[in-house]
């Protein structure tokens, strides 16, 4: 699909029915190894892999699990994930938490997004209104294992998924002075998808390694357009999807009974795209069209987390460091050129061209800590609440762009329920509430088109999930 609206690029689609196709494969090789034991013989492993390559093409990690959590307890916990995570959640959290907790799970859950963004203009009248994030809810899908045999307790295996449903997948870059929330505008509306594995090295040390995927654009357009005859004579259209890759590392300790030490780096991804379009007026003109850009960049991320058992509790901190001095220019680039057909194939200059300028962010690396307390209140109930505080990677903008962001104060709390079954099955909850400090944003240019902005906000996100463990 592709539209071109006033000040906004083309935005593409991701296919929903992708994600009925994983649920159906996933609860066939659950039911099948309930049926037919195969988790020892070898056949679980390679049905849980046909399920996850099924989904391979078109995914990516950028999601909002980069911003709120993966699943209830990480959005309860605010993030601090690192040296507690198990089950599929370890894919995000920190791969080699794939070695913790039961031989296999498979989860799934929903997610509500309820962003409350505030933009105030000093300019009523602007031509530039501001633009802020909508709601959105999702569905989650996770499966990990442990195979049996000569790699019992020594390899495991996990994927998980998300999938917008309320606003499906989308790429958007606004225009750069129109006042947006740079963090929140774009990134939740994102499919998320990762798989990986992790290997015991030692009986106290694990090492985990995943892949995240993206896949961006690119092509070409070509119309020949016969004023004469007012019709068009050629036209034709290549688009080609380029996969692109980034690592998951983790490493997982557990020194003691009581401590767990975890070590996880996500590398950047982003999402980038180019549409160029060649339009010839028969033998008169030739005007050239390009769009191009990057659009839901995350940063190379390293999480350091320290877990420590107290009687009937758990403490969980967790210090992120995030690399926001990368970040590429995030507003679409037109080149646009206008030549004579006989200047064009005499090679001669374009009688009229344009040349886009990229913004430069001016952004720094941030540190976030994150901390959790999660207790045990009998066999079944859990209870845990998180905190957590992300400063602004962005400066003031007090020039003509408007990308907005600020500190944000990050409260999660939720609870567990698990049944007395065996296996169980473990019900989980999380709410978690961002609270977006508010800044005063002065421009430098007292005629400046959008004026003086002040940008604050709240935002809520709650989580259910259902895993079964076996």
């Amino acid at each position: 699909m592709l539209r071109i609206k006033r000040g906004k690029i083309p935005l593409v689609r991701i296919d929903a029915n992708m994600l009925f196709l994983s649920r159906i494969v996933v609860d066939y090789f659950v039911l099948f190894n309930q049926r037919h034991n195969c988790f020892r013989s070898g056949l679980l492993p390679s049905l849980f892999w046909g399920a996850a390559l099924l989904l391979y093409p078109t995914l990516v990690w950028s999601s909002p699990f980069q911003i709120y959590g993966f699943g209830a307890r990480g959005i309860a916990t605010a993030g601090a994930r690192t040296a507690t995570t198990d089950s599929y959640h370890a894919v995000f959290y920190n791969p080699a938490g794939l070695m913790r907790g039961s031989n296999a799970s498979v989860g799934f859950g929903a997610m509500a997004i309820a962003p409350s963004v505030t933009v105030q203009q000093a300019r009523s009248d602007s031509p530039y209104p501001a633009i802020t994030p909508k709601s959105n809810a999702g569905v989650l899908l996770g499966a990990n294992l442990k195979p049996g045999g000569i790699f019992k307790d020594r390899i495991a295996l996990g994927f998980g998924l998300y999938q917008p449903v309320v606003r499906p997948s989308r790429l958007e870059a606004l225009d750069p002075r129109t006042p947006q929330a740079y963090y929140y505008q774009n990134l939740p509306d994102s499919l998320g998808f990762g798989l990986s594995a992790a290997v015991r090295l030692h009986d106290w040390v694990d090492l985990g390694v995943g892949l995240q995927m993206i896949a961006g654009f690119d092509g070409s357009g070509f119309v020949d357009i016969s004023p004469s005859l007012n019709q068009v004579s050629h036209r034709s259209l290549r688009v080609d999807f380029v996969r692109r890759y980034a690592p998951t590392v983790g490493l997982a300790i557990h020194p003691t009974s009581t401590l767990d030490i975890g070590i996880a780096y996500r590398g950047s991804l982003a999402f980038s795209y180019a549409i160029p379009l060649d339009v010839h007026l028969e033998d008169s003109a030739v005007v050239k069209l390009e769009a191009r850009g990057t659009s839901k960049w995350t940063p190379d991320i390293v999480d350091v987390g320290i877990a420590m058992q107290l009687p009937f509790a758990r403490l969980a901190l967790t210090v992120s460091y995030e690399r926001w001095s990368a970040a590429p220019s995030p507003n679409g680039l037109f080149t646009t050129s206008v030549s004579s057909s006989s200047a064009e194939r005499a090679g001669e200059e374009p009688a009229l061209s344009t040349t886009p300028i990229p913004v430069d962010l001016g952004a720094s690396d941030i540190i976030v800590p994150k901390v959790a307390y999660e207790m045990t209140i009998d066999r079944a109930w859990a209870v845990r609440l998180g905190y957590a505080y992300r400063p602004t990677p962005l400066p003031e903008p007090r020039g003509a762009v408007n990308y907005l962001d600020t500190s944000a104060h990050v409260l999660g709390a939720g609870a567990s329920f698990q049944t007395a079954a065996d296996p169980p099955l473990t019900i989980d909850a999380g709410i978690q509430w961002q609270y977006l400090v508010p800044r005063g944003i002065p421009k430098d240019d007292p005629a400046d088109p959008v004026g003086n902005l002040n940008f604050s906000g709240n935002l809520l996100v709650g989580s259910v999930e259902i895993r079964h463990q076996f």
